[in-house]
């Protein structure tokens, strides 16, 4: 057996053991969490 291949084997299970759990809301909640409040939000009022 080949050892890199068992540990690019382990890497890929565990890459999609954190895939499977993650949503576009929570990619989207991440962002806004990263990005932290807007100073000055924009205001499209005519």
């Amino acid at each position: 057996k080949c050892a890199i291949r068992s540990v690019m084997q382990e890497v890929r299970d565990a890459i999609v053991g954190v895939l499977e759990g993650v949503t576009v809301a929570h990619l989207c909640d991440r962002v806004r969490d990263l990005q932290g409040p807007l100073e000055n939000p924009l205001d499209y009022v005519i």
